[in-house]
């Protein structure tokens, strides 16, 4: 599992907590431009107004992207299975 936070403070506290967990990895950084690699799942935790070309790239076949769909008025959850 790759867990993305864009504030610093947050990414650090992140990794001293699950630092314990082998199969977990917590990153910094920009979710519109980082690469997390192949994914089975994705679950975006942050209003878009669409989702972004690289995680659409990056869910393998049969994958599941879930993300809030926000268009400046209201959010949705939105899903996205890549078949």
């Amino acid at each position: 599992m790759v867990g993305l936070e864009l504030q610093r403070e947050l990414a650090a506290r992140g990794k001293r907590n699950l630092e314990s967990y082998t199969n977990v990895r917590i990153e910094e950084g920009d979710g519109a431009t980082f690469d997390p690699g192949e994914c089975d799942a994705m679950l975006v935790n942050c209003g878009v107004t669409h989702p972004q070309a690289i995680w659409l790239d990056r869910l393998r076949e049969g994958g599941r992207l879930v993300f809030a769909d926000h268009d400046g008025n209201e959010s949705d959850a939105r899903s996205r299975l890549n078949d």
